[in-house]
């Protein structure tokens, strides 16, 4: 439970104010000697000045307007250094300080301050105590001190400093609450609670809301969710626009799946004070579960803007964008990103994705391959890269940018995958198979590889194979619709099992009625089993889906041809074989075209195409 630090940085900032002040009311004897041994030698033109004293300006004395002139100089370029937020020169700033007015609490404190800021936290603590030292009844000091300690989980030590500052200052209200802080981070709740307790309770306390939020974090770290509740809301209530009550109550309404009076409580919030960054995410993320993209937008350009987790906001949207296919926002956010990252793979992987999607395939490529082997991206980009290597008929750099990628990424499937499609598409069946067999050793339930393995076997004449594969595949998955159908075709193409086949077709093509290759087997198991008036509805549908497979218009082409639609056969055989590129196929085709017209068959007309005599 971290209380100590939400507070802390509250010290801190009390404390550079606090400094402010006194430094503006310092009178002359303000400044002594210094406790710290500054090894840093000023220039010569900063050495103080000496003037004559005595009647002979034998003796010499320091000029005491000099010192407060170039002490106060140096204070205030301090605290200009210090508002801009460049502490490293406001630092240097109070060390000339020291130089010129050495006992000063006020300046030790400023140093102290400024050196937390930048995580210098045992400087800090030097120049704190420096400053107690000098006035041990500077309060703020002794709080900026409690709070070092505390930071250091030096409790015992950090309990000594906040209880010095109630016995200087009685009404002092920081204190008690710093110090329920350190209760909690020694689990002490017990002493936590009652501290908090005390004062909630006390209704001169300015910051009464904090003490009531406090407890409630307390509570909810003990896991008393109800009393976390109540507290919460009571902070709420006495402070409606203080946002981390209204945070903490809506991350307990979520724990308890309580999504609605967690959204409502931040949209109330917002409506009632405005866009904050703290609730931003968490509305994001609900209206992106609702697809509500446009108010999701909202909310993360205003975290965005908060510069909270800018990187990963700057992502999201881009993801949004994607989504709603707003492509050019989209890369204007992930190149944001990469400018600032570099080394995000997940940004540049969206970006490839991105000019993949628009046909820019060397941009894709591009992108794609500067990700890097131990990105968890890689795998992906390999796929993606060979695939764009294909269809830009580089079939050759597809098939090395696999092979390289298979021998570093051994354990993405995908590769396997694609890797064996192409080889096999190539009519690098023997490879395909070694490639496949490599990868079912590695991943021996993986369906996908499985059903390329078949394929592949039906290639290598293996169908014995085929048909072992497929049906295993349908026993992991009975709704496997390409191993419905490959099963139903392969059955129908050897005749054997044409029962089968014809309910596995009906099978598949309940699942996809559209899928023309799927209409297509129904259609051609019908064929083999006589059934062939039935199977021209099939085959024509599937031709119509499917205008541009060859295979299909074949088809087609033997069912006219048994119907005695020999017009129709041979125009579906000479767009078949207008189709086919396999040479050896094209001729069988043609053969059957020869026929028909050698035969000299009748080509019966339509009726409505007779003339009368």
């Amino acid at each position: 439970m971290n209380l100590k630090i939400s507070l802390f940085f509250g010290v801190i900032f009390l404390a550079a104010c606090s400094s402010m002040q006194n430094a503006d009311n310092r009178d002359g004897g303000y400044f002594h000697e210094s406790a710290l041994n500054d090894q840093n030698t000023p220039p010569i033109s900063m050495i103080p000045k000496l003037v004559p004293s005595g009647e002979e300006g034998i003796s010499q004395s320091i000029d005491p307007l000099y010192m407060r002139t170039q002490a106060d100089y140096y204070f205030t370029l301090g605290e200009n250094y210090s508002l801009e937020g460049d502490s490293k020169k406001a630092i240097e700033a109070f060390k000339n300080v020291i130089i010129y007015d050495s006992q000063s609490s006020t300046v030790f404190l400023r140093l102290a301050t400024e050196y937390l800021r930048i995580g210098m936290v045992t400087e800090a603590i030097e120049n704190t105590e420096a400053s107690i030292k000098i006035d041990d009844k500077n309060v703020d000091a002794h709080l900026l001190l409690g709070g070092l300690y505390s930071s250091l989980n030096t409790y015992d030590a950090a309990i000594r400093e906040y209880e010095k500052v109630l016995n200087l200052d009685h009404d002092n209200f920081e204190a008690p609450m710093y110090l329920g802080a350190v209760y909690a981070e020694m689990k002490d709740y017990k002493k936590a609670i009652a501290t908090f307790n005390k004062i909630a309770l006390d209704e001169n306390v300015p910051n009464q809301y904090l003490a009531l939020y406090y407890l409630g974090r307390v509570y909810l770290e003990t896991k008393q969710y109800r009393q976390a509740e109540t507290e919460f809301k009571k902070s709420y209530a006495k402070k409606p626009e203080f946002v981390d009550s209204v945070v903490a109550l809506g991350l307990i309404y979520e724990n308890q799946k309580k999504w609605k009076e967690a959204i409502a409580l931040y949209k109330q919030f917002q409506k009632e004070n405005g866009p904050h960054s703290k609730l931003a995410g968490a509305l994001a993320q609900y209206y992106i579960n609702e697809q509500d993209y446009d108010s999701a937008l909202v909310q993360l350009k205003l975290l965005e803007e908060s510069g909270e987790d800018f990187l990963s906001v700057k992502l999201r949207i881009a993801l949004i964008y994607i989504e709603q296919k707003k492509y050019d926002l989209a890369k204007v956010k992930l190149k944001e990103t990469l400018m600032l990252a570099p080394e995000s793979d997940k940004a540049r992987f969206y970006l490839a994705a991105i000019y993949e999607e628009e046909k820019l395939y060397d941009e894709a490529i591009e992108e794609f391959e500067k990700i890097p082997e131990v990105s968890s991206f890689f795998g992906e980009s390999i796929v993606h890269t060979a695939y764009l290597y294909k269809e830009t008929n580089k079939f050759k750099k597809a098939l090395d940018i696999l092979k390289d990628g298979l021998k570093k990424k051994k354990d993405f499937v995908q590769i396997y995958a694609i890797y064996a499609a192409l080889l096999d598409e190539h009519g690098s069946y023997e490879e395909a198979f070694a490639v496949l067999e490599e990868g079912m050793a590695r991943f021996k339930d993986n369906i996908q590889l499985m059903f390329y393995y078949g394929s592949v076997c039906d290639h290598l004449g293996k169908k014995d194979v085929v048909v072992a594969t497929m049906r295993k595949i349908l026993q992991v998955d009975p709704k496997h619709v390409q191993a419905l159908n490959y099963l139903a075709y392969t059955l129908a193409d050897s005749g054997s099992d044409l029962s089968e086949a014809e309910a596995l077709a009906r099978r598949a093509q309940e699942i996809h009625p559209e899928d023309g290759f799927i209409l297509d087997t129904l259609g051609w198991v019908l064929f083999k089993q006589g059934k062939v008036k039935e199977s021209v509805v099939w085959l024509e549908a599937a031709q119509n889906n499917q205008p541009k497979e060859s295979v299909i218009a074949e088809h087609l082409g033997d069912a006219y041809l048994k119907t005695q639609m020999f017009q129709k056969a041979k125009t579906m055989y000479e767009k078949a074989a207008e189709l086919e590129t396999n040479s050896e196929k094209k001729s069988k085709i043609k053969l059957k075209v020869t026929s028909i017209e050698d035969q000299k068959i009748e080509i019966r007309l339509p009726a409505s195409l007779h003339t009368e005599k």
